[in-house]
């Protein structure tokens, strides 16, 4: 590459603080210069008054540092540094400096480093993409260019910029897949780094499911696998995330595509207890956990009784397992539609604290995920069945939480949240007969009850 000439800016002031015990050559004082310095061989020039000092220099130093040179100016060609022996006359003034690197090497070439990457769980026909991210030292700053090794399975992908994404076909799960993530500088000589992580691709279940018995209301969740709670390193993330846990959701189920309104809770249970949004298309609100289960079982003895439900199936709220996969809708990334760390898009799906006027909206106006449901970021928090607890890690099959405990779970974020405590992986829990003026609950209606 090009000789690199780094101009670094020295203020140098020479005052009265000198003073007689400092060693003198013969019309001559010593100027102690303090800079940052650079490796290679290369030359500082002092710039004031008249005259101008080059001072070569070699030095092996393998980063940036403080370095020291002690130099002898002589006054007679510099007149802007001070000759007699009285430091009583120097002058004062301000003056510059610059280094110019004369190698044809990097002045700082080292390797980048490439953050770890998480292994995944996706599976088939469900999109997986995620941001790799990687840092390098090189003075001066070098471009990093992703790629993928040879060996990535067909159809994945890595921008230049880290952005990689692979949506597994039928034909590819289920599989074990080894992937390579390469970052590239543009120093001299080039170096690179690599990360390998590996993807579980899942078989997706094609079974049928029994036909909808409220097409208007209610999507059907079919089984699968995916990775619950958020990696370590992804922005806003809370300890109470961890640690990520493989879920196998093994029967499929339907879910409510909306919270559940004022206008439905009031019908079911004879009252609403919501206070603070009033609207029968709000979700309801300020609801105990007993409340929402309590709706849950009279709304099957309603619909059982008008024969609309399938046989052996039931209402009931999420386990929270079922609630974050149904959030998720095959997704890895902060939110449902994409990892928006800018929060740009946000509000195009979600009723939070910067749009929402401090009062929840009426429910399917923000755009719902791939599976179908709306406002699973924000708007009102959602009761969830489970009992609060640590996630198990490793890998567990329909998990439903603690047995007992304090808190009931809920999940998804609400109208009074900012933008980061609305992400798919957010958990939050409280007493189950508490009210909250900010949450609600969307029911379930699967087998087995």
């Amino acid at each position: 590459m090009k000789s690199a000439r780094l101009l670094a800016w020295l203020t140098i002031f020479l005052g009265t603080a000198l003073t007689s015990s400092v060693a003198r050559a013969s019309g001559s004082q010593p100027l102690e210069l303090n800079i940052q310095m650079v490796p290679g061989a290369g030359r500082i020039e002092i710039l004031g008054g008249n005259g101008l000092v080059g001072i070569e220099f070699t030095t092996n130093l393998n980063q940036v540092t403080t370095w020291s040179l002690l130099a002898i100016v002589q006054a007679t060609n510099n007149p802007f540094f001070y000759s007699d022996a009285s430091a009583t006359n120097a002058p004062k003034g301000f003056y510059r400096a610059f280094i110019e690197n004369s190698g044809n090497t990097n002045v700082l070439n080292s390797a980048p480093s490439l953050a770890a990457i998480d292994n995944k769980t996706i599976q088939e026909g469900s999109l997986l993409t995620f941001m790799a991210t990687a840092t390098d030292s090189d003075l001066p700053a070098q471009t990093l260019t992703f790629s993928l090794e040879v060996g990535a399975p067909a159809g994945a992908a890595i921008t230049s910029a880290g952005v990689f994404s692979w949506t597994p076909t039928t034909a590819q799960g289920p599989t074990t897949n080894l992937i390579t993530v390469k970052v590239t500088d543009n120093g001299t000589p080039v170096l690179t780094a690599t990360r390998s992580f590996t993807v579980v691709v899942n078989r997706e279940n094609t079974s049928q499911p029994p036909a909808n018995p409220d097409p208007q209301h209610l999507v059907w969740i079919k089984p699968g696998t995916f990775t619950m709670g958020s990696p370590t390193d992804e922005v806003d993330r809370l300890d109470t995330e961890g640690p990520q846990t493989q879920v196998t959701i093994s029967q499929g189920f339907w879910m409510s595509k909306y919270e559940t309104t004022q206008e439905e809770f009031l019908a079911v249970m004879g009252t609403n207890p919501s206070c603070c949004s009033k609207g029968d298309a709000n979700p309801v609100e300020r609801v105990w956990w007993n409340e929402a289960t309590n709706y849950c079982g009279r709304l099957t003895v309603r619909e059982r009784a008008a024969g609309r439900l399938p046989t052996g199936y039931a209402y009931r709220l999420p386990t929270e397992a079922e609630w974050e996969y149904a959030c998720r809708a095959g997704t890895t990334t902060r939110f449902n539609f994409g990892d928006d760390l800018s929060y740009t898009q946000l509000s195009d799906y979600a009723w939070y604290s910067s749009n929402s006027g401090g009062t929840s909206q009426p429910v399917g106006l923000k755009q719902p995920n791939a599976w179908g449901l709306y406002d699973m970021h924000g708007n009102v928090w959602e009761w969830c069945l489970d009992w609060y607890g640590t996630y198990p890690g490793g890998s567990v099959t329909d998990p439903r939480g603690l047995t007992t405990g304090l808190d009931r779970v809920f999940r998804g974020g609400s109208r009074n949240c900012d933008a980061g405590l609305c992400r798919s992986a957010i958990r939050s829990s409280y007493l189950p007969n508490i009210r909250f003026d900010d949450v609600g609950f969307r029911p379930v209606l699967a087998p087995g009850q």
